[in-house]
């Protein structure tokens, strides 16, 4: 039979695993796995610290639920107001990162894909950002070779990608990632470079120079 103060004794520890252990076994988990985690995966894992907060802060609920639908309200107002300004200044201010043309060149290289082999997109590689955004935006069942690893892409193989053929996208500028795509680049690849930039408006984020690899089906190099 359980003792009546139970709940009293043991109940905020028992919060205290339910709000943070989802967020430790996702480190781990990404440790183990090798994956890349990003600011996404924080939404779900940390969905129970509020409640945590308030238990331990205690305050006073009218006052809570007033202040809140204020916050609230100002929140709502503020981001209609904003929207529509906020992708020219993140354009203009934030080269480094807003400006990126993942999903444009994304599509650059999957139109590049079809036009010089005319065969379904199976397999794409080089850096990840640009190359999960080709995986997610084709309509072939294309599938990540992350980072050029055998390990890390157990689907992958190497006559699965002779079989298909592979589409890697590199920046430029990326020695590492050029070097690993070069290695599959066989007899019959073919190398296009293009230089695409973000433009919103009035306002032009730096441009970006890629190098796509076309790798054909039979051509990746043993």
């Amino acid at each position: 039979e359980a003792r009546p103060d139970m709940g009293r004794i043991h109940g905020p520890s028992f919060v205290n695993v339910l709000a943070f252990a989802p967020f430790i076994l996702t480190l781990v988990a990404g440790t183990v796995g090798h994956t890349a985690l990003g600011i996404p995966f924080a939404v779900s894992i940390l969905a129970l610290v509020p409640p945590l907060l308030v238990s331990v802060i205690n305050p006073s609920l009218d006052y809570a639920v007033k202040y809140a639908r204020l916050l609230v309200g100002v929140i709502i107002v503020s981001c209609l107001a904003s929207s529509a300004a906020l992708p020219y200044f993140y354009l203009r201010f934030d080269e480094s990162h807003y400006s990126m043309p993942r999903d444009e060149m994304a599509d650059v290289a999957i139109n590049i894909w079809a036009r010089e082999t005319g065969h379904p997109l199976r397999f794409v590689s080089g850096e990840r950002d640009f190359a999960m955004a080709a995986v997610f935006r084709t309509k072939d069942k294309a599938s990540d070779f992350n980072n050029f690893n055998f390990r890390w892409a157990p689907w992958v193989t190497r006559d699965g990608l002779k079989q298909y053929g592979l589409l890697a996208i590199c920046q430029k500028i990326d020695e590492a990632c050029n070097r690993r795509a070069g290695r599959f680049a066989g007899a019959g690849s073919k190398i296009v470079e293009h230089t695409i930039q973000r433009k919103i408006w009035n306002a032009e984020g730096r441009p970006w120079t890629f190098n796509v690899y076309v790798i054909p089906p039979g051509s990746v190099s043993d």
